[in-house]
Parts: C-alpha cells; structure tokens; sequence
C-alpha cells in the first residue's frame, strides 16, 4: 500500500492558516505545521494534537535551507503573507526539491511570476497554483464560466462583496498594497490607475450598491484563463471609505518606503483581527460578473458562498487533495486554468446564478 504523500502548511500558525490546518486535522488530513516562529508553531501543534514529527520551524531567509525542509515534502501550501515577499523564495526552493506548491495569495504580480516560470515547473514536474483560496477561485472560476456562456467575450467587470472583517496577514497586505493604487487590464496589458479609479452600482442580489475600483487578482488570472483582454475588477464599499481612498491619491506616495511600510502594517495587523467562528457562520461573500463583447452581447451571473475565510479554507483543502491525487499535469496555472469552472462544484455552500441586465 502506498504511504499518503506528506504535506506542508506554511505560516500555519497565522490567522486563515490555523483555519486550514485545524481543518485540515478534522478531515483526517495530517499537515506539517511550519512556519518561523517556534512558539507559535509548538503551541499550535499542541493544541491539534499535532506529533512532533509533524513541526517544522524555519524562515525563508536561506533558499537552500528551505528547499532542504521541503526535501521529504510532496507539496506546501503558503499561507504566510505578504507573499510578494514570501512567495519567491518558497517557489526557487520548491523547485530545488520538487515540491508542489499552493498559496492563498490574491496579488497580482505573484500570479503573472508564476505564469512567467511555468515551463520551469514542467521541467521540474511540479504544479504551481497561487490564488487556491477566496481570492482567487470563486472569481477565477466565475470569469471562466462567464465565457464558457458567451465565447466571443472580450470584457469582464468583477464586483466583490465581503461580510468579513480582514485578518492580520490580510490588513498588512493592504498597507504594503496602498502605494501602488489600483489596476486594471486594457488591451491585454496591465494598467496602473489611482486608488477609486472608478466607482459603479453592482446588484449583489439585494438592490444596487457602490462599489470602487480594485487591484483584484483576476485583473491577472481572468485574462490568462480565461482570454478577457479588458478587465476590472470592483469591491463594494460604504461611502466614506469611497471617498477616504480618493483623499488618499495625493499622499499615498509618501508610503513607498518599504520600512514605514512595514511598521504601518504591524500596526494594521494588530488593529485587524479576523472573524470569530460566529462571525465567520453568519457572515457571506459574493461575486458579480458580467461578460460582455464587442456586438453588445452579455451576460451576468451571479455567486453566492460562504464567508471568505470559509470558502478559503475549503478550497485550499480541495485543491491540495486535487494536486496530490495527480489531477493537474506539471506547470504554472491560475485555479481556473487548473481546475476548470467546475471547480466551484466541489465547494460547500456555493451557488452560482444566471441573472438578466
């Protein structure tokens, strides 16, 4: 019989990767636990009744040191951010030790980098997918069956919608995201534009409401899985932060610095601390899109799921249970290029409907 492939959660000590690995332990799944901080990583294993075999305690200073933890590994999946940072060197040392790899990353230059070094992956025969959590699958995979429904599209417009508070990881991702404004994709390239670009009314399923312009992953991943050449992508907002990010343009600029950065993010992730279990059992997200081509045909779905955070643990799980299993061939994919639309099926609580306007 052979022996289930060993596997690694990386930052399982942070917020959403406490969330996968105690899920993960639930399923009968057994992950090592790594990450940097050797308390952290210790109390946790403790906590799930994790062995000590299974606790791996390293930072990613030292590629050669990482892809040497990963040596006996057959897959990790990232989950510490910010992985513009985090993510390249877990990559150069999983393809030293070849080692898939997954992340839960919604940044858009990690996606057009794994894109860039696929057929470095097929030539190290394994399967790179950055985005397997709530950003970016649910839109990933909405985008893919939008044009699936009309074939000739060339323009997608994206509105999100979240219940959920950010967690840490994810509110020190936005401070280190702040300088860059937003992006979109004109023409099939990517463009910088200011923070509230432009602003939109999106049906969520319960009457109109503002959204702003983003620097959403699938500005990325739409055009590479599914051909959109001209995206946007919107998240929905109350009016005062509408017009605090306007504000912002002209001083945003003040935050390149990568140390004042820094700092401003330790600070977020102390103010920001993530949904409780109640909150993450009441709260939702979801997913508008619409699909549009040059004759002025289009069409509009809409996605409903549970809370981000949810639908990030589960999806995480389902596609390290994929990859491991030996559904994708080696290479670099966005989830929807991976996996294909269907994906979405394999997820609990998430519905996807076909709306008219």
């Amino acid at each position: 019989m052979c022996a289930t492939p060993r596997w690694m959660i990386y930052g399982a000590n942070g917020y959403t990767g406490r969330l996968i690995a105690a899920e993960a332990r639930a399923r009968g799944m057994a992950p090592i636990l790594a990450g940097r901080s050797r308390a952290a990583i210790e109390a946790l294993a403790a906590e799930l009744g994790a062995p000590v075999d299974d606790v791996r305690v390293f930072d990613l200073g030292d590629v050669d040191r990482v892809a040497a933890e990963l040596a006996d590994v057959a897959l990790v999946l990232n989950c510490a951010g910010p992985f513009l940072d985090t993510n390249k060197p877990m990559l150069k040392a999983c393809l030293q030790s070849r080692t898939h790899y997954l992340d839960i990353t919604g940044e858009v230059a990690v996606f057009e980098r794994v894109i860039k070094w696929r057929e470095s992956f097929v030539e190290a025969g394994i399967v790179a997918i950055p985005g397997v959590g709530f950003d970016v699958v649910p839109s990933d995979c909405l985008a893919r069956r939008l044009k699936e429904r009309l074939r000739s599209a060339h323009r997608l417009i994206l509105g999100i919608r979240l219940d959920a508070s950010a967690s840490p990881g994810t509110a020190r991702t936005y401070v280190h995201a702040l300088p860059a404004g937003g992006l979109v994709r004109q023409g099939g390239t990517i463009k910088l534009v200011p923070p509230a670009w432009r602003t939109r009314s999106i049906d969520f399923g319960e009457g109109p409401e503002r959204a702003m312009t983003i620097a959403w992953g699938d500005v990325s991943t739409a055009y590479h899985s599914s051909g959109f050449t001209e995206i946007e992508a919107y998240f929905q907002v109350r009016p005062w932060v509408l017009w605090a990010f306007r504000l912002s343009r002209p001083i945003r600029f003040v935050l390149a610095p990568r140390a004042l950065r820094d700092a401003l993010g330790r600070v977020a992730a102390r103010l920001y601390h993530g949904p409780d279990a109640a909150q993450r059992e009441r709260n939702g997200a979801r997913v508008w899109g619409r699909a549009e081509d040059r004759e002025g045909r289009a069409v509009t779905m809409l996605l409903r799921c549970p809370d981000g955070y949810a639908l990030t643990v589960d999806a995480s799980l389902c596609a390290v249970t994929a990859v491991l299993a030996g559904e994708v061939a080696p290479g670099g994919y966005t989830p929807a290029i991976a996996f294909g639309a269907a994906f979405l099926d394999r997820l609990r609580g998430v519905s996807v409907e076909e709306r008219a306007g």
